[in-house]
């Protein structure tokens, strides 16, 4: 099936790319993310929550308590970077104190889920992972274990990758791992759809910003980009919930969420123009090696961007997700999942992203089909 868009790479001559990590290889490995695009010009459309039969939309709100009103949009309607007022709430402080966003996996339905898989190759259980840290400018990454040969090795981290920082509904701060993908509006990153909406009977986030390539020593590399609006499955708001069970299981299928960014707040340019956009493919066949990238909190706090790769297999349990072997903690939800990642560009197709950990052993991650597409192009016409 034709895979569209292609990653943007337009800006990678004006990027300075760094090699971020000599990352040894297992079924997958942490990372960064990188890329570059062209900004649009159209201009966002404020209004109530909107919905069609696969994806409901809603402008993202911004709520700062006594320093400000509640609103959707920035304080002056001119400004395509969004609100300063903003900017200025996401002190570092309050960047280490928000806790990362995971849903748990119900005990029971996670043995249920094991049972449920043949012993094929790949084997049932996923191998041991090894991954790598993308470490500071200037340094080289450590390396973990023996290097794996069912996949190419992340040597190069890509700048698209970051955290997204957001306010839940009880006021409490939290992150999740999204990524900057590539479409005609250049606005757009891919993050789970519980990143965004508590599900079920639940609530929008509100105050989100995005930070790519955030790590520790160089917390805003190249700036925020405020929310302007959010994007998930129908699937997801109507039975999605904080805990994966088979009750909820046709909703973590379908826990994929868009979300529309203002300029940057010091590139001023749209996030694709700014860091670049990876490819996004649907529907393609089982067979794939991913490099799959995360905030992963069971390493260095969540601190460091970190690259894990591997061949996934099929989770046989619950349609359109995937198993691999990444040992990662919560926060990296929403992270990319990469297929015909380059080395060279930081660039490749994003086909699916992670939504479950388990037991910081494995981790699960939703594949990218038909529904996902329409969202997307729904999402393209947010701005």
């Amino acid at each position: 099936m034709k895979r569209q868009p292609r990653p943007s790479a337009q800006n990678l001559s004006g990027v300075a790319t760094r090699k971020l990590a000599r990352a040894a290889a297992v079924t997958f490995a942490t990372a960064l993310i990188m890329s570059s695009g062209v900004a649009g010009t159209a201009h966002a459309q404020d209004g109530l929550q909107d919905q069609n039969q696969q994806s409901v939309g809603t402008p993202a709100e911004v709520d700062l308590g006594d320093s400000s009103d509640s609103r959707s949009g920035p304080s002056s309607s001119s400004d395509s970077t969004g609100d300063p007022q903003l900017f200025d709430y996401w002190t570092d402080d309050r960047m280490e104190k928000a806790q990362p966003v995971d849903p748990t996996v119900d005990p029971d339905f996670e043995k249920d889920q094991h049972s449920s898989r043949t012993p094929v190759s790949p084997p049932a259980e996923a191998p041991p992972s090894q991954e790598s840290p993308a470490p500071a400018d200037g340094e080289s990454g450590g390396n973990e274990g023996a290097p794996s040969t069912q996949a190419t090795k992340v040597t190069h981290f890509t700048k698209t990758a970051g955290r997204l920082f957001f306010d839940k509904g009880d006021g409490t701060g939290g992150w999740c791992t999204a990524a900057a993908v590539n479409s005609t509006s250049k606005r757009l990153i891919i993050t789970a759809g519980h990143c965004v909406h508590s599900g079920r009977n639940g609530s929008w986030i509100k105050n989100a910003v995005f930070v790519p390539k955030y790590g520790k020593g160089n917390v805003r590399p190249h700036g925020m980009f405020q929310a302007k609006h959010f994007r998930t499955s129908s699937q997801w708001i109507a039975r999605g919930g904080p805990v994966l069970d088979w009750g909820t299981a046709e909703a973590f299928a379908n826990d994929v969420a868009f979300i529309t960014l203002y300029d940057g707040n010091t590139s001023k340019k749209p996030v694709v123009n700014s860091v670049g956009g990876q490819g996004i493919t649907y529907n393609r066949s089982d067979s794939w090696d991913a490099s799959i990238f995360g905030y992963p909190s069971n390493k260095d706090n969540g601190e460091t961007l970190y690259a894990c790769w591997g061949t996934p297999f099929p989770d046989l349990a619950v349609a359109n997700r995937a198993i691999l072997g990444c040992p990662w903690g919560t926060g990296s939800s929403g992270g990319p999942w990469i297929q015909d990642y380059s080395n060279t560009t930081g660039l490749g197709y994003v086909r699916a992203l992670t939504s479950t950990t388990v037991l910081n052993k494995e981790i699960a991650g939703v594949t990218f089909h038909s529904e996902t597409r329409t969202m997307k192009d729904a999402a393209n016409n947010d701005w």
